[in-house]
């Protein structure tokens, strides 16, 4: 069994990628948050991938993905998102 195979049935969380974004506020200057992209498997092909931000220990959102090579198409989704913001 591979260590990536073992990890992903283990149901730790693991970090795909984090991405800094800078916003402007009105009466503060600036605001940098950094959104981490970590999954969690549910099950043998579904993982849960949570969009975090670990220092307000907020959760912005959450997506159920089916399917294998959910850690490369997640990085690749937070890729494009950051060109897209950051």
């Amino acid at each position: 069994m591979t260590k990536e195979y073992r990890t992903a049935l283990s149901g730790e969380p693991r970090l795909v990628r984090k991405v800094t974004l800078t916003f402007l506020q009105e009466r503060a200057g600036t605001k940098v948050v950094e959104i981490s992209a970590v999954l969690v498997a549910v099950g043998r092909e579904r993982t849960a991938v949570m969009f975090v931000d670990n220092e307000a220990r907020e959760i912005y959102g959450q997506l159920m993905v089916d399917g294998l090579d959910t850690e490369k198409r997640i990085d690749r989704f937070m890729m494009t998102f950051s060109q897209a913001f950051g």
